[in-house]
């Protein structure tokens, strides 16, 4: 079982819930509390066992939260590519910027989630590193359901309307299926 989506809200009845239903991965809660940014959800779960500080590190990322990804630095955290994509795909600039000095290089992958997250001006600092695998950004935009990422990819040379459609389908985004068919109608 999973935490992730209850422990974000911050609602202890369902966390307990959960836990009295079988929940063990406590690492995985403790990323939930930790890109909610509650503190006190992020020691309950390290009291109950939570021990991976990269995946604590990689939720407080993704929610800009630079306090906590610090705490987890000091624990032990240092998987810089998981929090480099995590700060994309949530828009955080600075935080991207950090895993970048720290030595996060995966500049394909960074566009991916920042375009995933709808942030173009993360998509071009990407790009500006090295990114260039347009595809994979159409891909991320169009799971998201950013159609202006999208048409910024096409621009570039994306052309793979079977994965766009692909993606768009698992963020649910019809338009964008439609959008998709429409391209591969016309071939």
């Amino acid at each position: 079982s999973t935490l992730f989506p209850y422990t974000t809200l911050f609602r202890s009845d369902l966390v307990l819930f959960f836990i009295e239903k079988g929940a063990k991965y406590w690492s995985r809660g403790m990323k939930g509390a930790a890109q909610g940014g509650y503190k006190e959800l992020i020691d309950f779960f390290i009291e109950k066992g939570a021990k991976d500080w990269n995946e604590g590190m990689q939720g407080a990322a993704k929610g800009g939260h630079e306090d906590l990804v610090d705490f987890f630095i000091d624990k032990g955290a240092n998987n810089w590519y998981w929090g480099m994509k995590a700060a994309a795909k949530g828009g955080h600039k600075e935080l991207v910027l950090f895993f970048i000095k720290e030595g996060a290089n995966a500049w394909n992958e960074g566009m991916y989630n920042a375009a995933y997250g709808g942030h173009k001006e993360l998509v071009e600092l990407f790009i500006s590193k090295g990114a260039d695998n347009w595809n994979l950004g159409m891909y991320g935009a169009a799971k998201g359901g950013k159609k202006e990422l999208v048409d910024f990819f096409i621009s570039k040379g994306a052309n793979n309307w079977d994965l766009g459609m692909e993606s768009a389908a698992k963020g649910g985004h019809k338009e964008l299926i439609e959008f998709f068919n429409e391209k591969l109608n016309n071939l």
